[in-house]
């Protein structure tokens, strides 16, 4: 029974992140046989570094030794090198098998996290049967989306040499890159330096957290399917997450407790409620978090998925006590963005609004100002009492109300003879087909 569990609880987190990658594949979804077939290669492959490691690094005395030099090259050649080439043969080879269904740059990074959680669940069950149940609570908050991170870094480097035109330098960067990042995370875990090593190592993940975020960003943003209808909406995402996640932990804490002992299950709890739950916030917060800019490539820096923030917006999410802010934007557009190119009913926010009664409109662009999505609105109603026919509208995204009745407040505006915004008042947008239930 014990075994059963360990399968239950090892499979149901890789597919949290699976469906993860599924659910943010914004502009075209993949076929679910497609999906199944490369996670299932990735489980295969796990098991492939033994006789790697009995006929390769053996005979060429590669092995982990006692000095730290020692140990972190035998982590980055013999796991973090190894495990991400072995991670990225089942990424190419369904990227030549399925090469007729690869028709945007966010499917390597779908199929490559895909290949990497296959490859973690195989590797979750062999740590949990060595080392008890309770390893899997630390696991699927750290070593499973860290699996994913390294092999979408791994993998990066195809991306530039095809849609960006890098030289193929660039992909040898990366794995590079990638395998450095592992072997690093593996070399801290090892280390017994206390909590400075916990504390370096969640610093890593977090490093690696952003880049991932930033680099599927990138690959939504020149995606050929680009739709200005499409965003991600991050609270499905986040629910989603948190609706595996919570019965895993909680699953996995009363399995360590009745099939290895109580003493284990409690420190894995302990760790759990100190530092852990921190870290689950921060990574359903930042990992849904995406602004899709048409076109919009931004060069990949390391950097990490938090600030230090002195004034806190009503949109802010803070973390480890209130001294972090998440970074990304807030804002759900998903209700905004689902009324481009619809007929809508423009409604006046407050009684003392301008706009005595409801009026006609659609909206017929979306632009950016910087980073922000702004969208134009043309009033195909006579009657409209202000003398321009075209407005630029921006989402509201301060303040705690956002919506009214689940439609979005927008703030109306037009542009000056100086090209300035020239703001009139906030309004509601509704749906035409959804007037009568407002």
């Amino acid at each position: 029974m014990r075994y059963f569990f360990i399968v239950t609880l090892s499979l149901a987190t890789s597919l949290a992140w699976v469906i993860y990658l599924y659910n943010i594949d914004a502009f075209e979804k993949e076929k679910i046989k497609n999906i199944v077939f490369v996670f299932l290669i990735g489980t295969i492959f796990p098991f492939i570094i033994y006789p790697i490691h009995d006929f390769v690094f053996k005979p060429l005395q590669i092995y982990q030794g006692e000095g730290y030099l020692s140990s972190f090259l035998y982590n980055f050649l013999a796991v973090g090198l190894l495990e991400e080439c072995i991670k990225l043969v089942p990424t190419l080879f369904a990227l030549y098998a399925l090469k007729n269904s690869i028709s945007e740059p966010f499917d390597f990074i779908k199929y490559s996290g895909i290949s990497a959680l296959g490859f973690a669940f195989g590797e979750n069950i062999e740590y949990a049967l060595n080392y008890g149940t309770q390893v899997l609570v630390s696991r699927s908050i750290l070593s499973v989306p860290a699996h994913m991170f390294f092999a979408c870094l791994t993998c990066y480097g195809f991306i530039l040499a095809k849609y960006r035109k890098k030289g193929v330098g660039y992909i040898f960067i990366f794995i590079i890159l990638g395998a450095l990042a592992h072997g690093l995370f593996d070399f801290i875990l090892e280390t017994n330096w206390f909590a400075l090593s916990m504390i370096l190592c969640v610093l890593l993940f977090c490093f690696c957290l952003e880049a991932f975020v930033e680099m599927t960003n990138n690959t939504l943003n020149v995606s050929p399917h680009y739709n200005p209808k499409i965003v991600i909406d991050q609270v499905v995402v986040r629910k989603q997450l948190l609706l595996f996640y919570f019965p895993i932990i909680i699953t996995t804490i009363i399995v360590a407790t009745l099939y290895d002992d109580a003493e284990s299950a409690l420190g894995a709890y302990i760790y759990l409620m100190v530092w852990q739950s921190s870290l689950i916030v921060l990574m359903f917060y930042r990992m849904s978090r995406f602004s899709i800019i048409e076109n919009y490539w931004k060069p990949i820096h390391p950097s990490l998925p938090f600030t230090l923030k002195k004034k806190i917006g009503s949109n802010d999410v803070n973390i480890f006590f209130g001294l972090l802010t998440i970074k990304g934007e807030g804002y759900n557009s998903a209700r905004l963005a689902s009324l481009y190119d619809e007929d809508i009913i423009v409604k006046g926010l407050h009684k003392s609004s301008l706009l005595s009664k409801t009026y006609k409109a659609r909206i017929i662009k979306k632009s950016y100002l910087s980073t922000e999505a702004i969208y134009i609105l043309s009033m195909t109603d006579e009657t409209f009492p202000i003398k321009n026919k075209s407005f630029i509208v921006r989402a509201k995204t301060n303040g705690i109300s956002h919506t009214m009745n689940n439609n979005p407040i927008v703030s109306l505006n037009s542009l000056s003879p100086e090209q300035k915004l020239v703001f009139h008042e906030w309004v509601i947008l509704i749906k035409s087909e959804n007037k009568e239930n407002d």
